[in-house]
């Protein structure tokens, strides 16, 4: 069982980070939506955990992130963007962990109709701020909950020990504690001392000190240290900590009565992510095997089944086992021509029933060298002997229609030529109108 660590958010309704391959996952987010009990008829609001997928044949970064719903795959976050979250997600997976943070699903008709319209998007920070980079404390200690920010003062006679916690991008997250203390040399008050891994690191002023005053007053009346998310920010010779948290007349009764020691510890920072060893987590389409439960857990569960490593299973390049949610996701490269179409349907043609591969008359250049590596064909020759050109397709269309034409005038057979050419076109358009995506 996987345990799963919590992610701040901003608030429980922020949802920032649009999620890709919705359309192919639809009977998943359905289950998901309908278990969330969440009282819209278009918006649905629920847990989800972030996976990383090192092993994904079809991630070329190979820093593949999966949204899921405890087995079930939701969707992607966006290639573009996945590889600056994956380091800090990779420690969290290779921690025997799973990161987990709130998700919202906007369904344009009734979620239950044949084609609904979705969309997930999930809640994030800035990439690089979702995981602190030291660990909480062992035990004995509540987190309060992430907000509004509040800046650390005299942190400048501690940069001997913040020197050790700035990251090589300058700005990074942390935890530090909070700690109710006698402050001052000459006008001595009571206020609120921040520490880091058990060193000062600086106080709050004044007044931040009285608000964050009670709250802390009482965590410890039930034997908890108060930790916080903090940012710092700095270089060689200066450094700046800024608190996140809610003050203490916002925080809720769940807030001031917390579970102690809600997160668990991850495996030291690394400045490489490389050097995390991140399981394989790659699932595929469809994918069944002893490991995956036919009923899975409820949204939101802390612990989630295990996923099941791609080398137990057996991969069956077939039209309905094919990932082409993956291999065909959009991207900006040109739409390929037919003769890449053609070449690419030829060559897996022999994986597929009676020789037919499924029509892809919208696949673009990288869209056909991706189906062609997944079924372990080179995709080089996409772009020899004049198969990447439009103007010598066109060329032949019209070489074509000239001899149609003239057999247009020859009597009963040339006529039949011509009829037989036309319901061809005919037919090869009226079926491309009942293709549906990603085809």
């Amino acid at each position: 069982m996987s345990t799963c660590y919590q992610l701040p958010t901003i608030n429980s309704d922020w949802c920032n980070v649009p999620i890709k391959g919705e359309y192919y996952h639809q009977d998943e987010l359905r289950k998901a939506a309908y278990s969330s009990n969440s009282d819209g008829s278009h918006e649905y609001r629920f847990k989800v955990t972030l996976v990383c997928e090192p092993d994904n044949p079809h991630s070329r970064s190979g820093k593949a992130i999966s949204v899921r719903n405890g087995n079930d795959v939701l969707g992607y976050l966006p290639s573009e963007i996945a590889k600056d979250y994956f380091p800090e997600f990779a420690r969290v997976c290779a921690s025997g962990a799973v990161a987990e943070t709130a998700a919202r699903l906007w369904v344009a008709r009734d979620l239950f109709s044949p084609d609904p319209k979705m969309e997930l998007s999930v809640a994030l920070l800035e990439p690089g701020l979702n995981v602190p980079l030291n660990n909480p404390p062992a035990d004995g200690w509540a987190l309060i909950p992430y907000g509004k920010p509040f800046q650390v003062t005299k942190e400048s006679d501690h940069l001997d020990v913040l020197q050790d916690y700035i990251p090589e991008s300058g700005k990074g997250p942390l935890f530090v504690t909070l700690h109710k203390e006698n402050l001052g040399v000459k006008n001595i008050r009571v206020g609120i001392e921040v520490r880091l891994d058990g060193q000062r690191i600086g106080e709050l002023t004044k007044a931040s000190g009285e608000k964050m005053l009670p709250a802390i007053e009482h965590l410890n009346a039930q034997g908890l240290d108060a930790v916080c998310y903090a940012t710092i920010q700095g270089s060689a010779v200066a450094a700046e900590v800024t608190l996140h948290l809610l003050r203490s007349n916002e925080m809720d009764d769940e807030a001031l009565h917390p579970d102690p020691a809600p997160l668990p510890r991850l495996v030291e920072f690394e400045p490489d992510p490389n050097d995390y060893a991140v399981p394989n987590a790659y699932r595929g389409q469809d994918e069944k095997t002893p490991n995956t439960p036919e009923h899975e857990p409820v949204v939101g569960s802390s612990q989630i089944t295990p996923f099941a490593p791609t080398e137990n299973v057996a991969v069956m390049p077939t039209e309905g086992a094919a990932p082409w949610e993956m291999l065909l996701q959009p991207d900006d490269s040109e739409r390929a021509t037919p003769f890449q179409r053609g070449y690419v349907r030829g060559k897996i043609g022999s994986n597929f029933p009676n020789n037919r591969a499924p029509r892809i008359d919208y696949a673009t250049v990288n869209q056909c060298s991706n189906i062609l590596e997944y079924f372990g064909e080179s995709s080089a020759p996409l772009y020899t002997d004049g198969r990447n050109s439009n103007a010598l397709w066109w060329t032949l269309m019209i070489a074509i229609f000239i001899i149609v034409g003239l057999l247009a005038n020859i009597p009963v057979i040339g006529q039949i030529a011509v009829v037989m050419w036309l319901g061809f076109i005919a037919h090869h358009f009226i079926t491309r109108r009942g293709l549906k995506p990603p085809f």
